[in-house]
């Protein structure tokens, strides 16, 4: 499978489908990625759609990569916080209300001459709240099919705000399967239609033998994925100093993902910890998880599904644990992981090497909760999206 379609397979020039997908972005590179994955889907899909994002993230190689065509926003920090850094207090932000009011104004303007010049018939929105979506507030479309994808959010403030804009939208659907849906707080409307996950790869993965292949890994050798990727900032260096001795000790070779091509705001934020460690560069990491023998990984919801599919033992890193700062996704999944045994949560303090060890020793992950990770969201909405329009 190649990582971009040819145009003039897809009907690119004249077909049915235009569709339109908007994307915020948040803390790490999740919404991007995940709206990328399923335009590529969409155009790789029998009706060949005319596919192009409009994203705030300043990743615009991430949906290039996926052969999508894609439009910068504007983000909040550009008009509001230029030379500055983000206020960690709320009330200092009232200083900044005009700038925030520009960046509104700025991104329906942008949106508008997309609708204007693209003509989508579908326009699909990632949610998030803020952002795009108050900006489509006052773009008139109803020659469009517009379809909300909701994540499942932990924080009330979140849910409160999504239920706000969902009814302004002809479709709902949610990228979060239904089985699973008593295992997290704050959960997203029943009335929307359940698509299951969507990911920047789909449900593509190789075997473990093609992946440690294709990776050139050594038969005979245990490898542990770190996946911490466009976060690693925020991890200590004694964390990760003391993960690199643990995987030694435990005869692990360590293996870096690196993010693709991070924020400007961030250009370099690897640490030095002293270890050898192989470096590994790939934006769709997921179809190469089983090539390892164990994930230490951040909990974002990219991440959560694509270490899950891989189905080896995998311990979690809860990012607002150890950088004291709110990222609710992580949270509300670190007790998914936890009530449903997918994993170790490692906690503020506790020894790597007790916590690898535990992970090993767990039990596999059920193949009938693996067939619900595994299950196609992408597949799945591709299929929803062309008997609507």
């Amino acid at each position: 499978m190649t990582d971009s379609f040819d145009k003039t397979q897809t009907g690119w020039e004249g077909s049915s489908q235009r569709v339109l997908g908007i994307s915020h972005n948040g803390v790490g590179l999740g919404h991007v990625m995940r709206v990328s994955g399923l335009l590529r889907t969409l155009a790789l899909g029998p009706r060949g759609a005319d596919v192009l994002q409009a994203t705030s993230s300043d990743v615009l190689s991430i949906s290039l990569a996926a052969g999508v065509p894609a439009v910068r926003l504007g983000s909040f920090e550009d008009t509001a916080f230029v030379g500055e850094e983000i206020p960690a207090n709320i009330r200092k932000i009232s200083s900044h209300l005009n700038a925030l009011e520009l960046y509104r104004r700025t991104n329906r303007a942008v949106i508008q001459v997309l609708m204007d010049e693209f003509r989508p018939n579908v326009v699909v929105v990632d949610a998030f709240p803020g952002g795009p979506l108050e900006s489509l507030e006052a773009i008139d479309m109803r020659r469009t099919l517009s379809v909300l994808i909701e994540a499942a959010f932990t924080h009330e403030d979140f849910v409160r705000e999504m239920a706000h804009y969902s009814d302004r939208f002809d479709e709902r659907l949610i990228a979060w399967p239904q089985e699973l849906s008593g295992h997290y707080p704050g959960r997203p409307s029943s009335e929307a239609t359940w698509t299951g996950f969507v990911t920047y790869g789909g449900a593509e993965r190789l075997t473990r033998q093609q992946a440690r292949e294709f990776l050139g890994l050594y038969s005979g050798a245990k490898y542990c994925l770190l996946n911490i990727g466009s976060t690693q900032g925020s991890v200590a260096h004694e964390n990760l100093r003391d993960i690199f001795a643990a995987c030694d000790a435990l005869g692990f070779i360590p293996v870096v993902a690196e993010a693709p091509l991070w924020n400007r705001r961030s250009p370099d934020q690897y640490i030095d910890t002293g270890a050898s460690e192989l470096r590994l560069r790939s934006l769709n990491l997921g179809r190469l998880m089983p090539a390892f023998d164990l994930i230490i990984s951040t909990i974002g919801r990219n991440s959560f599904v694509e270490c899950v599919r891989a189905n080896v033992p995998l311990v979690w890193i809860d990012k607002a644990r150890f950088s004291k700062t709110r990222h609710s996704d992580q949270t509300g999944l670190a007790r998914v992981a936890t009530d449903l045994q997918l994993g170790l949560v490692q906690t503020v303090g506790s020894n790597w090497h007790s916590s690898i060890s535990t992970a090993v020793e767990m039990a596999p992950t059920s193949q009938e909760l693996l067939a619900i990770f595994r299950y196609d969201g992408n597949q799945s909405v591709r299929s929803l999206l062309e008997g609507l329009a």
